[in-house]
């Protein structure tokens, strides 16, 4: 029964999602920071992301597994998330931050055109938050709190090995949401925006 389970399952074949045997290098921005990531096959079924925010101080280390929840046919696929992004802080012995992030999400392919919208939530630990103006005081990470997450990105293949990608992720506090009202003492929503250039290998 699991080999019939784990063949009906698989994730997206967009250039973004790449199928195993490949492997997909994206460089950009995230925010006003450059963003490097690198997107691993495991199976069919299962992709390891991981992701790095360059910063002279403090950068942001993560890593997310993508795991399929939907058969190959059809225009929308869906799947679950889990990960976590880490921030070491060069020159000292300490951790600025960690953020937990779990979730599922949806994907569109239509040609080239490429659509994925995803909610969840995020847990983020600060342990010494960095005052830098390099790094957003409002990121999970450096606030800590429960948070509910939303993610998107539209993106467009190109010859079947490049893909242009804009994303958009918003963290609100779970706190401020249950309230209905923003407080100054609780803590503010992070909107963090990107590009990205991809390429499948």
């Amino acid at each position: 029964m699991l080999p019939l389970i784990l063949a009906a399952i698989n994730l997206p074949t967009h250039v973004g999602a790449p199928v195993p045997g490949q492997v997909t290098f994206a460089a950009g921005v995230e925010r006003t920071l450059p963003a490097l990531d690198l997107r691993l096959p495991v199976a069919r079924w299962a992709r390891l992301d991981t992701r790095l925010e360059i910063h002279d101080q403090a950068p942001l280390l993560g890593a997310e597994v993508l795991l399929g929840a939907d058969g190959p046919h059809g225009a929308l696929q869906a799947h679950a998330f889990f990960g976590s992004d880490l921030r070491p802080v060069f020159g000292q012995a300490v951790f600025s931050g960690l953020r937990l992030n779990l979730g599922v999400g949806v994907t569109g392919h239509w040609g080239d055109f490429v659509a994925v919208a995803e909610g969840g939530g995020a847990l983020g630990l600060a342990f010494n938050p960095v005052d830098d103006d390099g790094i957003d005081p409002d990121a999970v990470d450096q606030q800590g709190g429960v948070f509910v997450l939303q993610r998107y990105l539209v993106g467009w293949d190109l010859f079947d090995r490049v893909q242009l990608a804009g994303t958009v992720a918003i963290a609100l506090p779970l706190d401020a949401v249950q309230i209905g009202q923003q407080d100054e003492a609780l803590p503010t929503a992070e909107v963090r925006f990107g590009a990205r250039v991809a390429v499948r290998l």
